[in-house]
């Protein structure tokens, strides 16, 4: 028997959801201030607090990516790599990382580009190909993240 809460509002990221959730569980209502029912609710990654499981889920979920930075990625696939909910995913990468577990995926790739530029011979590759082989579809956006993570163009970083 599936549960789904109801907002009234909704973000991409829920960690900075400020809707209410009017019904999480069936008698477990859900106040400004805490539920009743939450440890039973939010096993894991409650505020404040981090198991040595969850860790190991976090890691797993890292490993996987760095192993997969060229591979269509998204919340849901690494909720279900770390065996997290939504939730626990955001908070243990902004615990960690101090970003959102996406953020955590676009840095990785924007670092993956770099070390693939740096090390490759002109005319060796494009930095077009390149962006595209780790998903980088809208380039403009794409040299715009890079310059701001590496101080120059992917272009110049290629012709160093």
């Amino acid at each position: 028997m599936g549960h789904s809460p109801t907002f009234e509002s909704a973000t991409d990221d829920p960690d900075e959801f400020t809707g209410s959730v009017s019904t999480i569980v069936p008698g477990v209502e859900v106040a400004a201030h805490g539920a009743r029912g939450f440890d039973d609710w939010w096993p894991s990654l409650r505020p404040g607090e981090s198991t040595r499981d969850d860790r190991r889920k976090l890691r797993h979920v890292e490993e996987w990516i760095a192993e997969n930075l060229d591979q269509r990625i998204s919340r849901a696939v690494l909720c279900e790599v770390g065996g997290l909910d939504v939730r626990a995913l955001s908070r243990a990468f902004r615990r960690r990382h101090d970003m959102g577990p996406m953020q955590y995926v676009r840095a990785r790739r924007l670092e993956a580009v770099n070390r693939a530029l740096v090390g490759a011979e002109r005319g060796e590759i494009t930095v077009t190909d390149l962006a595209m082989t780790y998903g980088f579809h809208h380039l403009s956006r794409f040299a715009d993240d890079y310059r701001r993570a590496f101080g120059e163009l992917p272009s110049d970083t290629l012709s160093r």
